[in-house]
């Protein structure tokens, strides 16, 4: 009995004393203690190699580019369908667009069969199909039970929230440039910022709040040179949907999926575009039964409706797998690029030119998300150590209560 309570003082004073070197008091702790194997699952045992952190910025990197370059192509083709036949028809659009997901995971299971190191994992690869079904189910549920009534009712919620922004976004380039449609948009990051200060547990910065400022200044510049250039105002309330659509978007998938495979996205991205097919089909149809759209089928241009659904694509899938793989304040970096490609693309295609005024909006916008995405206000890589090992002293200390008796 004297020597568990000695035991147990040990335990008491290893987990009291001060913090000097978290590595250090770390080893102290196990030594202390038989929770070796808590321990081995917990983040301070787990830290990434210095190369294995090189290897993921440097995919974060190429992610964002392939984003930005996938915006401005679907951007420019919608654009350019919408303006060269008679076609108006936004909802058909977002609708036909989404259709094209329904593949995503058929395709993505095959490829990662047939080619090696393409994202899927080794053991996903060894596993049948309804493994890697119940495999991603478990990514996707998160904390909860994997049920696929569970992964259903999300991917509802997502839907919506898609349909609203892919919607809004290309009925919003019927009425403004693609130019003027990027720059709006591309206030998402402060949204974003601001719904993860509520649920993301965001830590508050000033500098960020200030990006914020800049952000929506340089809405408003655009918003006023759209006006003074005799655009329709309808252009810029919808734009502004669609980035609030996709800011809840971007935080939703975070909040309910932290961390996932690209197989696991493919899946949902596959889940979400049969219920666009199953549940908006109807109303698709009653939209053209009203003629709310108008849908002439020798005018529709399936060239430019194909290559937009392509590079949508590969823009959505990027946007849900960069999410899970960063985070979606990096991942907005991507939409921030297609404000100057887009310029350029209207100046020489359509001789758009780019007024001092909406330049200045479009400066403060990208301005607003440097300092947004900036590293100012952050915990030093050391502050972080120690903070984890206080969070997984913590963890231990209460692991320990429940499992030794003095």
């Amino acid at each position: 009995m004297n020597q568990a309570n000695e035991h147990s003082k040990s335990l008491v004073d290893t987990f009291d004393a001060p913090i000097i070197d978290g590595d250090k008091h770390l080893e102290k702790l196990v030594e202390a203690t038989d929770v070796q194997p808590f321990l081995q699952d917990s983040r301070i045992l787990s830290r990434r190699e210095p190369a294995a952190r090189g290897r993921r910025a440097a995919m974060g990197t190429l992610i964002v580019f392939g984003i930005a370059l996938s915006w401005v192509g679907s951007t420019q083709t919608t654009e350019s369908g919408f303006q060269r036949n008679n076609f108006h028809a936004p909802f058909f659009h977002m609708w036909f667009s989404t259709s094209w997901f329904a593949c995503a995971f058929p395709v993505g299971l095959a490829v990662g069969r047939l080619i090696p190191h393409s994202g899927v994992s080794t053991k996903q690869n060894q596993l049948g199909v309804a493994d890697v079904y119940l495999w991603c189910l478990r990514e996707l549920c998160g904390d909860a039970p994997p049920r696929t009534t569970r992964l259903l009712a999300r991917a509802a919620c997502f839907l919506v929230l898609w349909t609203g922004a892919n919607y809004c976004y290309a009925r919003a380039l019927m009425h403004t440039s693609a130019t003027d449609v990027t720059a709006i948009f591309s206030a998402t990051p402060a949204l974003v910022y601001l719904l993860s200060l509520a649920f993301l547990g965001e830590r508050f910065a000033f500098s960020r709040f200030a990006a914020v400022t800049f952000t929506i200044g340089g809405v408003v510049l655009v918003a006023l040179s759209q006006t003074l250039e005799g655009s329709n105002v309808i252009g810029t309330v919808l734009t502004l949907a669609a980035a609030a659509c996709a800011a809840i978007y971007k935080v939703l998938l975070k909040f309910w999926v932290d961390e996932a495979s690209a197989l696991s996205i493919t899946l949902l991205l596959s889940t979400i575009a049969t219920l666009n097919l199953v549940l908006l089909s109807g109303a698709m149809l009653l939209l053209l039964r009203f003629r709310v759209e108008s849908l002439i089928w020798e005018s529709i241009p399936w060239t430019f409706l194909c290559c937009s659904a392509l590079l949508s694509l590969v823009f959505n899938f990027l946007i849900n797998f960069g999410i899970a793989y960063t985070s979606p304040l990096f991942i907005s970096l991507g939409t921030v690029l297609g404000i100057p490609l887009n310029a350029a693309f209207d100046f020489l295609l359509r001789s758009s030119p780019v007024g001092a005024l909406k330049a200045a909006g479009c400066a403060l916008i990208i301005l607003g998300f440097g300092l947004l995405a900036s590293p100012w206000n952050q915990h030093t890589p050391r502050a972080a150590a120690l903070e984890d090992c206080r969070s997984d002293e913590d963890a231990a200390r209460t692991h320990l209560e429940q499992t030794i008796q003095p």
